[in-house]
């Protein structure tokens, strides 16, 4: 499965929602989608903002969705919100984390 339609189907995102947001009819979606016409750089470049993944991820030449150095804005919010909580809530937290890598691992 291309990368393009599992990132917009885990997004729950339609291919015209795609396409509203790159300015692009739908087809031009579905044929990057189906790899039937290379990704012009700014749209990779749109894509990869948009999921929040690297474009040698969305070109499947990166097995991880973000480099360490790109994750960090999102693991630094992440600490916030967490700092913010009570222990109990911060318990809670570590374990749905943990949830999620291990269910990460099986997909």
């Amino acid at each position: 499965m291309n990368r393009i339609k599992a990132l917009r189907e885990q997004h729950e995102k339609t291919q015209q929602d795609l396409a509203n947001f790159l300015n692009l009819s739908q087809k031009a979606v579905s044929f990057y989608e189906l790899g039937q016409r290379d990704i012009p750089n700014d749209v990779l470049k749109k894509l990869a903002d948009y999921f929040h993944v690297s474009t040698d991820y969305i070109l499947g030449r990166e097995e991880k969705r973000l480099p360490f150095a790109a994750a960090l804005p999102v693991v630094g919010n992440i600490i916030k919100t967490l700092a913010a909580l009570s222990p109990q809530k911060q318990e809670q937290a570590a374990s749905y984390i943990a949830f999620l890598a291990q269910d990460d691992k099986k997909a």
